[in-house]
């Protein structure tokens, strides 16, 4: 039996959120999926092979940072192989600045000849630079129509200092580059950071990039809006299943020596109100790792005599998740929101969503939308909140169940 880590279990209820999982589980077909493009992309580079674009999307908490870092742990451990790809990880943000994009790219393909690569380089700013994001998670530019915008003159700049490298110094492995955060983008037609992504998505033979765009449930329509569809592939993270759940539970004690003892079945217990939701799994493991810790436990579950009190703060640490999401505008349509979890089913239309929320709108409090809200805005920010979630076939669900019953029942205070 591996020695309590006291450590890392520190560390872990301090810093937790913050950190990859200390076990990953499940996801393996996303997982394969996203290495494979890449692999695909490098070996018929030489024919054009169609941008390999991969969209991972989920309510928050459902893993997505944590899957892009299991990605770059993986390929990690890949690296004598002679063309394993690498992993260029960018927080959305950082798409505002071409330059410094495609210099990070140009060091991690040859960091000798990168250097001051656009120095030298008097470059036009293509477009208006127009890209709204929003902490409302409403957009504040969505199109309806479809014009790819040009590659930014940085691209053709980056292009060129590729082919003016010998063969031998240019690209020698797959590159995928992960997008987080992707749903605070709200793209305008001519926006730089859509120019971006359109031109990286684009096969070019010197060039062969896998894109990873991870956001919530309206990423999707995003790269569509920008006419991104040929080699696009879509990946939706949903809750654990009871194998998966007792996994992540079982391979965290092991990870950092807690002996389960006779205890599996109180572990489980723990376990289950989370409905498999990897944010609420963090919470019971943070609930357990500070019971472990203490003198009278010391890392053996069966000497933890008060369960019933360990799954009570579990309970609080979900419940700070829901009121987290819960934000001012779900506050002042609160009625209206329960009114609609309560006749939302897997499988219902978006179409049939907004009919809902048209149909019970009133003039009274809590059955109102938030001023200058129109139904599709509140619609996109429930989905932004992760109240509602986009399955890629024109419906909808309510991606975490215990969420869905918060909400109805706030709706009743």
């Amino acid at each position: 039996m591996k020695k309590l880590d006291r450590v890392g279990l520190k560390n872990f209820v301090f810093d937790g959120e913050k950190l990859p999982p200390p076990v990953f589980v499940g996801r393996q077909d996303v997982l394969d999926d996203i290495i494979l493009a890449a692999n695909r992309a490098w070996v018929f580079r030489a024919h054009g092979y169609p941008g390999a674009t991969r969209i991972v999307h989920g309510a928050p908490g459902a893993g997505k940072s944590s899957l892009i870092d299991e990605v770059k742990n993986r390929l990690k451990s890949r690296t004598e192989c002679n063309n394993s790809p690498t992993l260029v990880n960018l927080h959305f943000s950082r798409l505002f600045n071409p330059t410094g994009v495609l210099q990070e790219l140009a060091t991690t393909i040859n960091r000798d000849k990168a250097a001051n690569l656009f120095a030298q380089q008097q470059i036009t700013q293509s477009g208006s630079g127009r890209v709204g994001f929003s902490s409302t998670g409403v957009s504040t530019s969505f199109e309806t129509t479809t014009i790819r915008p040009p590659p930014p003159p940085e691209l053709h700049v980056f292009d060129a200092w590729l082919n003016s490298l010998p063969k031998s110094k240019q690209m020698q492995r797959p590159i995928i580059v992960a997008i987080d955060e992707a749903q605070n983008l709200c793209f305008d037609q001519s926006g730089t950071a859509a120019s971006l992504i359109c031109g990286l998505h684009d096969p070019v033979p010197q060039r062969p990039i896998t894109l990873v765009v991870a956001g919530l449930g309206n990423t999707e329509h995003v790269m569509l809006n920008l006419g991104i569809s040929r080699g696009l592939k879509i990946h939706h993270l949903s809750c654990f299943d009871e194998v998966e759940m007792e996994r992540v539970m079982v391979e965290f004690c092991h990870h950092y020596g807690i002996d389960v003892g006779n205890s599996h079945t109180e572990l489980m217990m723990l376990a289950k109100p989370t409905d498999g939701w990897p944010s609420h799994l963090h919470c019971a493991q943070n609930v357990l790792a500070s019971a472990v810790l203490s003198e009278e436990v010391d890392g053996k579950l069966d000497q933890i005599t008060d369960w019933h009190s360990i799954l009570a703060e579990s309970m609080k640490l979900r419940e700070r998740y829901y009121y987290q999401r819960f934000s001012k505008f779900m506050k002042i349509s609160r009625r209206l929101l329960g009114k609609l979890m309560t006749n939302v089913v897997d499988g219902s239309s978006d179409t049939s969503v907004r009919k809902v929320i048209r149909e019970h709108l009133r003039d009274v409090e809590g059955w109102t939308l938030p001023d200058g809200m129109s139904v599709q805005q509140f619609f996109e920010h429930l989905l932004h909140q992760g109240a509602l979630e986009e399955c890629g076939d024109g419906t909808v669900h309510c991606p975490i169940p215990s969420f869905r019953t918060f909400l109805i029942e706030a709706s009743q205070r």
